[in-house]
This record gives structure tokens, sequence and C-alpha cells, in this order.
């Protein structure tokens, strides 16, 4: 977004590569975030779902509303997961690219939305009764990698 941008050119790295993969990062990272607080979004009447694709799959809202989690939800969640974990492969590159302590802060984002997609998948793809998140626990190794990058 507008937000990568402009921390990309006070870096001192305009270019339209690294503008793409910072866009493409905090999309993941909105992604994550959108699925982390599924339920509570549920909960308030918001829907964060992809209602087509959970329909297409003979999956219904009132399902959804029930909480049901099934085979066809968890499907379905399964391709939202694998094109999110997409979104962050294809922006991995961006903080190779920039210089200290950029790259750390991008790196350190990137390896917690990583993170939490894990505990996703890890949970079976059921967001609609426990919420994703990382505990102290997860967080160093997340934090070591951002400063010390394989």
């Amino acid at each position: 977004g507008a937000a990568g941008r402009l921390a990309l050119a006070m870096a001192g790295h305009p270019g339209e590569a690294d503008a793409k993969a910072a866009e493409t990062l905090w999309a993941a990272y909105a992604m994550t975030a959108s699925l982390q607080d599924a339920k509570a979004a549920l909960a308030r009447g918001r829907a964060v779902f992809p209602m087509a694709e959970l329909e297409a799959a003979g999956y219904s809202e009132a399902d959804l509303r029930m909480g049901v989690v099934n085979d066809r939800f968890r499907g379905v969640m399964k391709d939202v997961w694998k094109r999110i974990r997409t979104l962050y492969d294809d922006s991995r590159p961006l903080p190779r690219r920039l210089p200290f302590p950029q790259s750390v802060e991008v790196r350190y984002g990137w390896g917690k939305g990583a993170a939490l997609l894990a505990r996703i998948s890890r949970g079976g793809f059921d967001i609609l009764h426990q919420r994703p998140v990382l505990g102290r626990r997860d967080r160093l190794p997340v934090a070591l990698g951002a400063l010390f990058p394989s």
C-alpha cells in the first residue's frame, strides 16, 4: 500500500519492483490478519470469507453463522491459505534488497505473518473456534530470523 511505498522511498528504494513486493507483502499480511480475526468479524456481522467459494463447495452462509467447520470449510480455507502463502513467497526477496534496519523490519513482518499462517494450518484451518495467535515461543524464532537471515 501507500505506507509501504512511502517507507521504501524514505529508505532510498523507490523502484517499482520493490514497491510491488512491498504491496504484495502488505496484502498477504492484511489477508492473514483477516483470517486471524475472522471469528470476531463474524460475530459483528461482517463476513471476511469467500462466500462464493464456500457456497460452490456446498457450504452455506447458515453453516458459517452456526460455526460449522467441516471438510468443505477446511478445503476452501486451505485454498485461501495457499493463495496467501504464495503472496508471502512472492514478497520474500524484498528484505535482501533493503538496507538495515528496514530489512530487519520487513523480515520480522514477513516472519510473523508466515508464522501465523503456519498456526492456522496446524489448527486444521479452524478459524471459527480458535483465534490463531503467536505465543512467546513463536516470537523468538521470528525475531531471530529477522535479525539473522539464512
